[in-house]
């Protein structure tokens, strides 16, 4: 019994010492917006809500994660689907996809304005 006990115990050490811990990325962009990725990429966004808070629009712009940090999108975005959304909660988004904001819950932003494409 105290064999199987000390075979446990060094499994459940080596299973502990096999897993990686992954610290939150921490880019620095444009001022006033966060990273939003991995460390395979990402964009970095800033979204504010517009002059009628009663609306589901709002003002967004988007980054690309390059050395120039050039602009992906800039403009107005409507929220799609049913989600208690507060633009300056970070943890609500998920991916900038090149089209639209996609957020918690299946819930995305929708761009409005048309954006010349690079």
């Amino acid at each position: 019994m105290n064999q199987l006990r000390l075979l446990l115990t060094l499994f459940v050490f080596a299973l502990v010492g096999c897993i990686e811990t992954v610290d939150p990325i921490e880019k620095e962009g444009p001022e006033g917006t966060w990273w939003l990725g991995g460390v395979d990429g990402g964009s970095f966004v800033k979204v504010e809500d517009d002059e009628n808070n009663s609306d589901r629009i709002y003002s967004g712009v988007v980054y690309y994660d390059n050395e120039e940090r050039s602009l992906a999108y800039k403009g107005r975005l409507r929220l799609k689907g049913e989600f208690p959304f507060d633009p300056t909660d970070k943890e609500h988004y998920e991916v900038w996809d090149g089209e639209n904001l996609h957020l918690k819950d299946g819930a995305y932003l929708e761009v409005l304005d048309p954006f010349p494409k690079n």
